[in-house]
């Protein structure tokens, strides 16, 4: 009788463990951002990001503010990256680096889901000088 007693223990414990509880493990994504309109005068952009998870795939709205050092430009920024399922909302901070070839682009940004994306954190770094660039990131909870 005392191994039923166990079993029924068990299955009681078992019973009690939520599925909603699941650990979401952190997910490395990569690809590029294949181009993007740019605005010159107002350093806006609408860029084409094509990354190897859905979830950070879409259409990328940048608004920058730079400003000129020595050699390069300081840049910050805002961004809203779209698709259907979402959106992701957030800060970018990188330089423009000049040389003889136009400069190139370095950009670390944080970004935060929205609809399906909600309680998840996009971080990622781009890195190109013509298109297109490339780009690596996480996807992982907030918190």
């Amino acid at each position: 009788m005392r191994g039923v007693g166990a079993a029924a223990g068990l299955v009681l414990a078992l019973g009690a463990c939520d599925s909603t509880d699941a650990v979401i493990e952190p997910v490395a994504v990569t690809g590029q951002e294949i181009s993007c309109d740019l605005e010159v005068e107002g350093l806006t952009a609408r860029c084409v990001d094509e990354m190897s998870d859905a979830r950070v795939s879409g259409t990328m709205d940048v608004l920058l503010d730079c400003e000129p050092a020595a050699g390069f430009y300081m840049c910050t920024g805002d961004l809203l990256l779209t698709n259907d399922n979402g959106t992701w909302k957030g800060v970018t901070v990188g330089v423009i680096e000049n040389d003889a070839d136009g400069g190139r682009n370095v950009y670390s940004s944080i970004l935060e889901g929205t609809a399906d994306y909600d309680g998840l954190r996009y971080t990622l770094h781009s890195d190109g000088a013509d298109w297109p660039w490339d780009v690596t990131g996480v996807i992982e909870p907030i918190g």
